[in-house]
């Protein structure tokens, strides 16, 4: 992760903007004063910011942004910039009845929204063929006489458990291959193993995501 001053305004301000925008989510509503914050950097200067904002308000903001990761190709060709954040406070699970009243969502661009917990994405990844889906639903990939002419990705579960899940409702595209080098690179580490093909109990770290129209 790239946590350099550099890219924090533009890119950080257009993603939480974005996530806002789709998970309708009110701060007031939970009581918390501050929308975002970074995490410290290694310098004094940025320890020093970090600790004037504890003195003027000891309540965690909603986000912390960790960093960003270097930009990936969109299946449309376009390069994206992936930030990465974490949640401040515990959240209830995605299929009680509190958590729609927390993220009501956007309903022109999200489906549902859901957490699937981190050891979860990591023991239950697959892979298959990547099939870009345009608005009419017509699959580019299946144009072609064999899958195996398109590139492959990763694919993750979605809560199976969760009544508003859909037939083959997943997470992958774009979201998959962030995802895959986090779980990996990131979060492997810290789930007690470096190893990339398997993972080890640790803690109940989940991830948000929501499902769109136009691509699950």
């Amino acid at each position: 992760l790239d946590n350099h001053s550099g890219w924090k305004n533009r890119f950080v301000n257009t993603a939480v903007r974005e996530m806002h925008e789709e998970l309708q989510y009110d701060i007031q509503k939970l009581g918390i004063n501050d929308h975002y914050h970074f995490a410290p950097l290694s310098s004094s200067e940025d320890n020093s910011q970090i600790q004037q904002h504890k003195q003027q308000s000891p309540q965690l903001p909603f986000l912390t942004i960790l960093g960003q990761t270097q930009p990936v190709p969109s299946m449309r060709g376009s390069k994206v910039t992936p930030i990465i954040g974490a949640i401040n406070y515990d959240l209830p699970l995605c299929t009680s009845e509190q958590f729609p009243t927390l993220f009501p969502c956007n309903p022109e661009e999200v489906d549902w929204i859901f957490t699937v917990p981190l050891r979860e994405l990591m023991d239950k990844e697959t892979s298959e063929p990547l099939r870009r889906e345009e608005k009419d639903g017509e699959r580019v990939s299946e144009k072609k006489k064999d899958d195996r002419q398109a590139p492959w990705g990763p694919v993750f579960p979605v809560p199976e458990n969760d009544g508003r899940k859909r037939e083959g409702d997943k997470i992958w595209g774009l979201t998959g291959i962030v995802l895959r080098p986090l779980l990996k690179t990131v979060f492997g580490p810290v789930f007690g193993t470096d190893d990339a093909s398997g993972y080890v109990d640790a803690t109940d770290g989940e991830a948000v995501g929501n499902a769109t129209r136009a691509k699950l």
